[in-house]
């Protein structure tokens, strides 16, 4: 996420983007459009797996005609400019300025791509704080 906020674009003229998230798929958009070589490199047998089939197709359509290749079933890079889009977990960067608590992962969509239960997850979540 810092990468799509900041706008700070790796100095590297390849990168590849780790990870089967949607945020991977645009970090590898905006990479691509930046006029970067990009590499989408999921591990799942596809990219946007917290994503519904039909948004998945059109992002994937919408990166191959930006010129990103994509890869799946693949491991972590070791070398090279890696852009790591991977593993959502709960954060503690904002817990001084939050009454010193926990960040919670809030609303992911890891649990089937579907809205609601994102919805239903923010809401059970918020009630436990």
């Amino acid at each position: 996420m810092d990468l799509l906020t900041t706008r700070s674009v790796p100095e590297a003229a390849e990168i590849t983007v780790y990870g089967d998230t949607e945020v991977a798929m645009f970090a590898a958009l905006w990479l691509a459009e930046q006029g970067r070589d990009v590499t989408l490199s999921s591990p799942g047998d596809s990219p946007g797996a917290d994503t519904n089939d039909m948004e998945r197709d059109r992002l994937c359509q919408l990166l191959e005609s930006s010129g990103v290749t994509i890869r799946t079933g693949q491991v972590p890079p070791e070398k090279g400019a890696v852009v790591w889009a991977q593993d959502r977990r709960a954060d503690d960067a904002l817990a001084a300025s939050a009454n010193r608590d926990t960040v919670r992962v809030i609303g992911t969509r890891a649990r089937g791509g579907r809205m609601y239960e994102a919805t239903q997850s923010g809401f059970w979540t918020a009630s436990t704080l």
